[in-house]
């Protein structure tokens, strides 16, 4: 926000790659967004949620890989302990059922904390959708990496596509508190047009 403050009115812009997980404090984030608006930023946002999220469906349960006598392995380590009367190897009914051994390992505590991982990405790209519109900006979400640096270009062309509107305000600013927050709207008469602005300042 210091930073900003020194570059020209209305054209201050704030490009932030993220995974979208806030790992601020309530009171800290709530600072940076009073800063970042006063210092009238418009924010930019390309999050890798998506990407992210991919990764999070993967199996959280792993099935090690087979390797030569593994099978005749598992069966013995089934088998020997726990019934005296079969010799190392013999498998059958009873306490060792043919399936007494799948090979499978369960991670509860990872699939736990995949759990908390989506729901800390979905209020981050809550929060971060909200800013962006907010400020004129907006959140780009693409699928794959290949994507986001396709995407990164069109923040690019869109920052180079800006307009400055000014206006005249009706209650004159020296009237106005220093931590007042005026809502704008800014519409067009033309049809066809996609148009993002500051809600207010």
């Amino acid at each position: 926000a210091e930073f900003l403050r020194e570059q020209p009115v209305g054209n201050r812009h704030l490009v932030l790659v993220t995974d979208g997980i806030d790992t601020a404090s309530s009171s800290e984030y709530s600072e940076a967004v009073r800063r970042l608006m006063a210092a009238q930023t418009t924010l930019h946002v390309i999050s890798y949620t998506e990407v992210g999220r991919k990764e999070l469906k993967k199996p959280w349960w792993e099935k090690p890989k087979e390797v030569p006598g593994m099978a005749q392995s598992r069966a013995d380590m089934a088998t020997v302990g726990i019934d005296p009367t079969r010799p190392p190897g013999m498998r059958g009914g009873g306490i060792n059922p043919p399936d007494v051994n799948s090979g499978v390992r369960i991670d509860p505590a990872l699939r736990r904390r995949r759990k908390t991982i989506e729901r800390e990405m979905k209020r981050g790209e809550d929060r971060l959708k909200t800013l962006t519109e907010e400020t004129g900006g907006r959140i780009l979400l693409p699928a794959s990496v290949e994507e986001m640096v396709e995407r990164s270009g069109d923040v690019a062309r869109e920052i180079d596509a800006q307009y400055v509107v000014t206006y005249r305000p009706k209650r004159p600013l020296r009237n106005a508190s220093a931590s007042e927050y005026r809502k704008l709207h800014v519409g067009a008469r033309r049809l066809g047009l996609s148009l993002r602005a500051r809600r207010g300042y």
